[in-house]
């Protein structure tokens, strides 16, 4: 079998499409090679057939590291084709390298781990089916006569700066936290807020959790899904280690939300490094689901 790696601006869509999808990859990728984040992209045929792509790109949202993909045909797969991929990438080497992928693509993870890739965290993103919740109803009664502060919803601060202003930038402390290995690119308040409170952001679901002095404890988002009947978890936090047990406490509210408003199903992306999202994870329990890995080098 004789491999030809290619960098060249043109490439088969149609090919590429076809090894995403055999590959279990997210379809983004392929918007990617359009965009003005692209780095470099290498190609591995064996005649006319694409076996192997390699796509480099930035992220202005994390803009201190090269985010990598490998994408390889799995019926010619052999260790030699990521390899000289791999070696064949030219960019600005004094940013690390990250890439992601899923749990199961074993023969991946084989190859980062012999070639000086560093395992970073672990998102897990279970599907939690809203009908087999019902044990949990009376957990959520005991939740709201016992929890140590007033409940709100992000819809009820919207119209106050202060408040609001509280929030975002809790959220941006909590997200810089959990990201130290690839940090975030330095922005403002605005630019933060557009990101704490997205169009897709369901605002009478997002919960938050108020001190005495209305001081902001604890809170979990909640935004609508690309499918009709599901909604999805969204960034959690609080204030402190002491007020992290709110979080799940809010969460359970959440579900409770999601089931009388017809919904179906809960998904939720959790990731290791977040002792907040842990700290859910611990509290409820979510179906076993596969995980997305993710290596930097």
């Amino acid at each position: 079998m004789q491999i030809i790696i290619r960098n060249e601006e043109q490439q088969d869509e149609e090919q590429l499409k076809r090894l995403i999808r055999m590959s279990c990859e997210e379809s983004f990728l392929i918007n990617i090679l359009k965009s003005k984040h692209l780095v470099n992209k290498l190609t591995a045929f064996e005649g006319k057939r694409l076996v192997g792509a390699l796509i480099a790109w930035k992220s202005t949202f994390h803009p201190h590291c090269i985010y990598l993909r490998i994408v390889i045909d799995p019926f010619y797969y052999n260790e030699n084709i990521p390899k000289r991929l791999l070696d064949e990438l030219s960019i600005d080497r004094q940013l690390p390298l990250q890439t992601s992928i899923w749990d199961t693509n074993i023969a991946l993870r084989e190859f980062y781990e012999a070639n000086g890739f560093k395992y970073i965290r672990k998102t897990c993103m279970p599907t939690l089916s809203l009908s087999r919740v019902t044990e949990m109803e009376q957990q959520v009664a005991n939740v709201i006569n016992n929890i140590e502060g007033k409940i709100v919803t992000v819809a009820n601060i919207l119209g106050d700066k202060q408040l609001k202003k509280k929030l975002t930038l809790l959220a941006k402390d909590v997200y810089q936290n959990t990201h130290e290995d690839n940090p975030v690119a330095e922005m403002g308040v605005e630019a933060w807020e557009s990101l704490v409170y997205p169009d897709d952001l369901i605002s009478e679901g997002s919960l938050i959790c108020l001190g005495v002095n209305q001081e902001i404890k604890a809170f979990s988002m909640l935004h609508k899904s690309e499918d009709d009947d599901t909604l999805e978890l969204g960034w959690c936090g609080s204030v402190d280690t002491q007020t992290i047990p709110l979080i799940p406490e809010l969460v359970l509210q959440q579900i409770t939300y999601a089931k009388e408003l017809g919904y179906q199903h809960l998904q939720g992306e959790f990731d290791t490094t977040s002792v907040y999202a842990m700290e859910v994870l611990k509290r409820i329990s979510f179906p076993p689901s596969a995980s997305w890995h993710t290596y930097q080098k």
